[in-house]
C-alpha cells in the first residue's frame, strides 16, 4: 500500500504575502528561478507519485496556467514531465481539509501524500524519504523539521505537536500525542531543537473519513483545518507518527521565511 497521488491545496488567499506579491497568487513567488509551486510538483514526481491534484480557487487561473507551462518547459527526461496534473476549485475558502476533500473521488482507497506549496524542502527529496519510511510501515504520518534558534524567526507560530517520548514508537517514528493550535507571530522555541510539523505528510485513506466527521461538528462557516481533523483522529483512537526529516523546510508562506529561502536555495 503506498500513496498514487499527491494533493497540493493551493486556494488560500495568502494575505500574509500581499505586499510581496501585490495580491498575487504566493503561489507563484519565485524560488530558485521556479515559481514557489513547482517544487512541491516536484517533490511528487521524486517521490514517484505522478498523479498530483491541485486544489485553486476562482481568480486563481493564473496558477493552473503557470503549472501546465512549467511542466511544458521541463526537459523530456526529467521526471516531473511526467505528472498528471489534475485541477480542482475550491468556490468557498472553508480551509485546507475542505479544499483536499474535493480529490477524494480521485484517490480512491489509496493513501495519499500532501503537500503545502509554501513549504519548500532542502535538499529535494523530503516526500520520497516519507514514502520510504511509509512503505516500511504504514501509517498516518507527518513530517517533522528541526527548529532552531537559526530558522525559527523565519517559520510561522504553526505546527506545533506534542509528541511522546522516543523510546515510545518504533523504529525512528514519534507518536504525535496533540496538535496544537496556530498562533500569531513567528514560531516560539519551547525547547532547543525543536520538532514541528512542515506541510508534508501522509494519510491512510479513512482521512477523508476523518474529514467529514470533523466538518458536523463545525458551525456554518469555520474552516475545515488539518489541525482541526488530526485533533478529531486522536479522540478517536486514530495513532498518528512523525518522521523528523533530515534537512530543512523553508517556510515561503510568510516574508521572513521567504527571503530565508531565497538566500539559501
Amino acid at each position: 500500500m503506498e500513496p498514487r497521488l499527491t494533493i497540493i491545496p493551493a486556494a488560500g488567499m495568502g494575505t500574509r504575502m500581499c505586499d510581496m506579491t501585490g495580491g498575487g497568487p504566493k503561489e507563484l513567488l519565485p524560488v530558485a528561478n521556479e515559481p514557489a509551486i513547482a517544487h512541491a510538483l516536484r517533490e511528487s514526481a521524486l517521490a514517484g507519485i505522478f498523479d498530483a491534484a491541485v486544489i485553486l480557487r476562482p481568480g486563481k487561473e493564473q496558477v493552473r496556467r503557470t503549472i501546465l507551462a512549467w511542466r511544458g518547459s521541463c526537459p523530456a527526461e526529467a521526471p516531473e514531465k511526467k505528472l498528471r496534473l489534475h485541477f480542482f476549485l475550491q468556490q468557498t475558502q472553508l480551509g485546507e481539509c475542505d479544499a483536499i476533500a474535493l480529490a477524494r473521488e480521485l484517490a480512491g482507497n489509496s493513501p495519499v501524500a500532501v503537500i503545502y506549496p509554501d513549504n519548500i524542502s532542502r535538499p529535494p527529496g523530503a516526500l520520497r524519504d516519507l514514502g520510504r519510511v511509509f512503505r516500511r510501515r504504514p501509517c498516518d504520518l507527518v513530517a517533522l523539521m528541526r527548529v532552531t534558534k537559526e530558522n525559527n524567526t523565519a517559520l510561522s507560530c504553526s505546527g506545533r505537536v506534542d509528541l511522546a517520548k522516543a523510546q515510545e514508537a518504533p523504529d525512528g517514528h514519534r507518536r504525535i500525542k496533540n496538535f496544537l493550535p496556530k498562533a500569531p507571530g513567528p514560531f516560539r522555541l519551547s525547547r532547543p531543537e525543536e520538532l514541528r510539523t512542515c506541510g508534508i505528510y501522509i494519510a491512510l485513506p479513512h482521512y477523508f473519513d476523518f474529514i467529514e466527521r470533523t466538518r458536523m461538528r463545525l458551525k456554518p462557516g469555520q474552516e475545515l483545518t488539518d489541525g482541526k481533523v488530526r485533533r478529531t483522529m486522536l479522540r478517536a483512537g486514530a495513532p498518528l507518527y512523525g518522521w523528523p526529516l533530515a534537512g530543512e523546510v523553508h517556510d515561503v508562506g510568510i516574508p521572513e521565511g521567504y527571503a530565508r529561502a531565497l538566500r539559501l536555495i
